[in-house]
């Protein structure tokens, strides 16, 4: 899920960084083409010439009605969500801002699919990974407790012995924070589990 503004090359970086195949699907959102001027035409071109040689489907264009928030934001969501994927990596490098607001609530909206967004810096010299279903987990301060009695090495029944908690009880927490990927099926904190603890914990 790319947008696209007057150049390529922040998309490129992003195709380039999560490392793109064969089969993976590429989306790019686009203002009507009435609204986009010859700089993001030809941006787009070189996109799609791009893209081409990487995916087996090529670039999948979805244009936006920018300022329209509430169509906008539907399509983003309901393209999505026509991948059937359970993880969708973002890049909100390029575009109009409205358009990239639009993106971002669009992929906020989905419930079921990890989403990973990455937003360049303007310097060029780096980026910002977002993994953005850490914001949507609840704030819980059981599951801040759980988490940090996992990641000390605890077991199902040691953390229900040190919170009270019965056993059943802690399965069922650690079963919704996986939900979110904040917790693998060894019962291991993940990169977004300890994000979760630094975000609640401030």
């Amino acid at each position: 899920m790319i947008t696209l503004g007057f150049d390529e090359k922040f998309a490129v970086r992003a195709l380039m960084r999560r490392g793109v195949g064969w089969d993976d699907g590429v989306v790019v959102f686009v203002p009507r083409e009435e609204v986009r001027d010859e700089r993001a035409e030809r941006a787009l071109d070189a996109l799609r010439k791009i893209v081409e040689g990487l995916v087996g489907g090529g670039l999948r264009e979805v244009e936006l009605e920018v300022g329209d928030l509430v169509s906008a934001v539907s399509a983003v969501r309901s393209t999505v969500l026509s991948y059937g994927a359970s993880e969708v990596y973002g890049s909100l490098g390029g575009g109009m801002r409205a358009l990239v607001v639009e993106v971002l609530l669009g992929l906020l909206m989905l419930e079921g699919v990890r989403v990973y967004v990455d937003i360049d810096l303007e310097s060029g010299r780096g980026y910002v990974s977002v993994p953005l279903h850490v914001f949507k987990a609840p704030r819980r301060e059981r599951w801040a407790s759980i988490l940090r009695l996992l990641e000390a090495g605890e077991g199902v029944r040691g953390v229900a012995a040190k919170t009270g908690l019965s056993p059943a009880t802690v399965s069922r927490e650690v079963r919704e924070m996986r939900a979110f990927g904040l917790v693998d099926d060894e019962l291991r904190v993940t990169e977004a589990g300890l994000l979760y603890l630094r975000v609640h914990s401030s």
